[in-house]
């Protein structure tokens, strides 16, 4: 079992400057602001870039700077560096960490580490050591956190988000899945750059909606409300066209979920709820069959870039061309984008092969999704419909942009 006072291990072939974090100090310079990291639990930022300082300590022996493998917690000027030895954990193994800094009362995510690289709270290359490797920190120190001290900052910033996302207290960590819960889907993956809030809003309850338990529905119903993410209407046309992806009765649990919490809110501010108003029948589209069938080719056309398919069967004429695509698709209060990020969940839950392929390619090769945000989807997605059913939308999205990325560049078979 490794004590809490043993620090982890970066290897050195993954330490690269990563990009976000790079583009957000650019950013500050261009704003004429510093580019100190903001230490975490204080509200005050560094008034100029230390210069970095040099590591006086010996090497061992082996060519080991023993500094960045003391066991000790060191921060300076809230800079974050994870490095040092860990002797138990496989060769390749890394860890993620999120640190968010508001800069003009806004939230700025900098992700240091996963896919976007290492660096240190400098913005420079961090290279960790091992036994067989020789190297040094770059930034202003070598700075690492204890792994308790990691796992309670882990904690109290998905503590955080978690309020943020919710809109109401969050649980307490007194089991492994309410302890995931805050320090892994909340604070690392809710608080991911890539997507905005409202659009992990959708791509959620396409989850929640679709797995039948009403606890989840209502407490992400309820979030979106209370947030002002998405308003009523909104909510009302995604039950439409979650109906349409994951069927009618799924879609009236949904639809009673949204009404209880509309309750709900509306008790909470003091405040009477109106009854809706009937609709006009203006809102059902056009009356004309003909001029119907015809928009539905081509909204099918726009939104799958494949050849309407042919009015011989009641699927294809009544179901598909009149009424998904002649009518859902096309109605207001949501943009063709936000159904992607309705549609790509529902087809990646039903297991149904051909709508994952035609949707996840559809909406990269259009340009309404990008690889980077369509990432983002299977990873919200996973964390809320499960880990097996994203691995196929993950692969089907990799080959997509793989074949994609092929037929644009130049020169390539």
């Amino acid at each position: 079992m490794v004590t809490d006072t043993v620090t982890l291990q970066l290897l050195e072939e993954h330490q690269v400057v990563a990009p976000l974090f790079l583009a957000e100090l650019d950013h500050r310079e261009q704003l004429g602001l510093d580019n100190g990291a903001k230490p975490f639990g204080t509200g005050a930022r560094s008034q100029q870039r230390p210069a970095p300082a040099q590591v006086v300590e010996p090497v061992d022996e082996n060519g080991v700077d023993q500094s960045i493998l003391r066991p000790e917690v060191v921060l300076h000027d809230g800079a974050i560096c994870h490095a040092g030895f860990r002797s138990d954990l496989a060769e390749r193994h890394a860890i993620d960490t999120v640190h968010r800094e508001e800069t003009f009362g806004r939230q700025n995510q900098l992700l240091l580490g996963g896919p976007f690289g290492r660096v240190c709270g400098q913005g420079a290359p961090c290279h960790a050591v091992n036994a067989n490797t020789v190297g040094q920190c770059e930034s202003t120190a070598v700075n690492s956190f204890r792994l308790d001290t990691l796992g309670g900052t882990m904690a109290l910033r998905g503590a955080q988000s978690y309020s943020d996302v919710m809109m109401t207290e969050p649980p307490s960590s007194s089991s492994p899945f309410e302890s995931a819960t805050l320090e892994f889907l909340f604070e690392q993956v809710w608080a991911r750059p890539g997507l905005s809030r409202r659009q992990r809003r959708l791509v959620t309850l396409s989850c929640v909606c679709a797995a039948d338990t009403t606890g989840p529905m209502d407490a992400h119903m309820y979030a979106a409300l209370a947030s002002g993410d998405l308003d009523p209407e909104e909510l009302q046309e995604f039950i439409l066209h979650f109906a349409v992806y994951c069927g009618w009765p799924k879609a009236s649990v949904a639809q009673t979920s949204l009404l209880t919490q509309l309750h709900r809110l509306s008790e909470e501010r003091g405040e009477e709820m109106a009854p809706w108003p009937d609709l006009p029948l203006a809102s059902l589209g056009p009356a004309d069959h003909e001029e119907r069938l015809r928009k539905g080719e081509e909204c099918f056309v726009e939104v799958n870039l494949t050849p309407a398919p042919p009015l011989t069967t009641p699927y294809f004429q009544a179901g598909i061309l009149n009424f998904v695509f002649g009518h859902v698709w096309q109605r207001p209060n949501l943009s063709r984008i936000d159904r992607r990020y309705v549609t790509i969940p529902c087809v990646g839950l039903s297991d149904a092969a051909m709508p994952i392929q035609s949707h996840v390619v559809s909406a990269l090769r259009s340009g309404d999704i990008s690889i980077s945000e369509m990432n983002e989807i299977v990873l919200q997605f996973s964390a809320y419909y499960g880990f097996a059913k994203g691995e196929v939308l993950n692969r089907v999205a990799t080959d997509a942009w793989a074949e994609i990325t092929a037929e644009r560049t130049p020169g390539t078979a």
